[in-house]
Order: structure tokens, then sequence, then C-alpha cells
């Protein structure tokens, strides 16, 4: 149905933003992670969360419907690598404000 498609296009955009090396994975129905290895600093980790967000929010266009999706980042780092998890939610354009 129409929220497997906008989750598949969610993996999509965060599969596009990750660099080679990292990990993203579907943890439950509506939640993602991000697993960073080789990082040289912490900034690039922080620059990377931002764009995931920002290509998150952007509109998914479904069966002729303008889909937007929310997310809450939270991040770990570790001896080994950071990891950030994502909660996503979509709502209809139909319901949003004009942007």
């Amino acid at each position: 149905g129409a929220g497997d498609q906008v989750l598949e296009e969610i993996a999509r955009r965060l599969e596009e933003c990750i660099q080679p090396g990292a990990t993203a994975a579907r943890f439950g129905a509506d939640e993602f992670a991000v697993l960073l290895e080789d990082l040289e600093e912490s900034e690039q980790a922080a620059r990377l969360a931002d764009r995931i967000l920002k290509d998150i929010s952007a509109a998914i266009h479904i069966q002729g419907q303008e889909v937007f999706s929310t997310a809450r980042l939270r991040s770990r780092t570790s001896d080994t690598a950071p990891a950030f998890g994502w909660r996503t939610a979509a709502t209809s354009g139909r319901n949003q404000r004009a942007r």
C-alpha cells in the first residue's frame, strides 16, 4: 500500500545519503538506523545527520498525493562507531498547511 511506498522511498533516500562502508537498516515498522565507521571527526556525523533529515522531510509523491515525513533523530557514539536512529511519521499533503 501507500504506507509501504513511503517507507521504501525513505529507505532509498537514506541509502543515497550514506557513504560507502556505512550500514543502513530498518528496525520495526517505522524506525531506521545508520552505522558509520571510519569517521575522522564528529562533525562528519553531524553533517550527515542534517542531510538525512533534510532529504527525509522533502515531499514524497505517492498515488497522486504529496506526502511529508518527519523524523526524530537519536545519536550514539562509541569507541567503534557512531550510530543514528530515526523514527519516522508520514502525513498526507492534504492535511498540511501550504509551505
